[in-house]
């Protein structure tokens, strides 16, 4: 999330990321990384307030890793926030009507609109989804 709003001050509008991460069975990893059911819905969360498009990846080692269809608890999960940002999306293409016109990011730190206030120019761990949607996702 902070590579994003990182990138979106820095010319990179419109982003995501692949929900739960990436991980891969062909390069050695310098620890082992596997996604748990909490990780998954968290990320799952976060993606439905900050990126462009959700999109899921179950890894090239899926068996290690908590997946949506894992349960019908995880796609209830999933399907509530599916439906969440299904419900933003006329607010989300104003968002990328407005990045296109202006090159405003479409996910923002809280700098860009609160330039005055000094808790909000340190914050790292908050963003705004456009003008009028704050998040502050538990990472």
């Amino acid at each position: 999330m902070i590579g994003q709003i990182n990138g979106g001050v820095s010319g990179i509008t419109l982003g995501h990321s692949d929900i739960g991460g990436y991980t891969s069975a062909f390069a050695k990893p310098l620890y082992e990384y596997y996604r748990d059911q909490d990780l998954l819905f968290r990320w799952i969360e976060m993606s439905t307030f900050s990126d462009v498009i959700m999109r899921s990846h179950p890894s090239n080692i899926p068996l290690k890793q908590a997946q949506i269809y894992d349960s019908i608890e995880n796609i209830n999960f999933f399907k509530k926030f599916v439906d969440i940002h299904v419900g933003l999306s006329d607010y989300k293409q104003s968002l990328m009507k407005e990045t296109q016109e202006k090159g405003t990011p479409f996910t923002r730190p809280l700098l860009l609109h609160f330039p005055k206030d000094e808790t909000a120019r340190k914050n790292k761990s908050q963003f705004m989804l456009g003008d009028c949607i704050m998040m502050a996702p538990i990472f």
